[in-house]
């Protein structure tokens, strides 16, 4: 939904991923890799199209939380 948003802290700065238009969603999943834990947020459609995709390494994130409109 317009508005949902997740905040991700890393280390010294802060990054947003937000649902830029109507009817997208937001979500933030971890995945392991290779022995690599990441966090990645991704902006997608109500179909399910990923628009946008961010991965932070887990041992980099300090704390991430979601915001509902």
């Amino acid at each position: 939904m317009k508005g949902d948003r997740i905040n991700v802290l890393v280390r010294d700065h802060v990054t947003q991923v937000a649902a830029s238009v109507s009817g997208r969603t937001v979500e933030a999943t971890t995945e392991k890799e290779g022995g690599i834990t990441w966090l990645v947020v991704r902006e997608a459609t109500r179909g399910g199209t990923i628009i946008h995709e961010a991965r932070f390494q887990m041992t980099d994130v300090v704390m991430w939380e979601k915001h509902s409109a």
